[in-house]
């Protein structure tokens, strides 16, 4: 196993599905397949085990449903 340096300005900013912030990925596991590849992937990038990523919360909402993932969040504020 190697470690692999991820920088968050490397990571574009993908909207939410509820409009309230941005999520910036910077791990998934295993990879998303697409749609086209007849490896079985949605090509929507919902395939995954593991998922870690850095949010901007614009404002104040609920959670988009996951139903298919059992969801983790822990929360910090950047100084100001």
């Amino acid at each position: 196993m190697s470690l692999h340096l991820v920088s968050l300005a490397a990571c574009a900013p993908v909207p939410w599905r509820n409009g309230g912030g941005t999520t910036r990925e910077l791990l998934r596991w295993p990879a998303a397949l697409p749609a086209d590849s007849g490896g079985g992937g949605s090509g929507v990038g919902d395939d995954w085990l593991v998922r870690v990523s850095v949010a901007e919360i614009a404002r104040d909402g609920p959670f988009s449903p996951y139903p298919a993932s059992t969801a983790g969040s822990r929360c910090s504020k950047a100084p100001a």
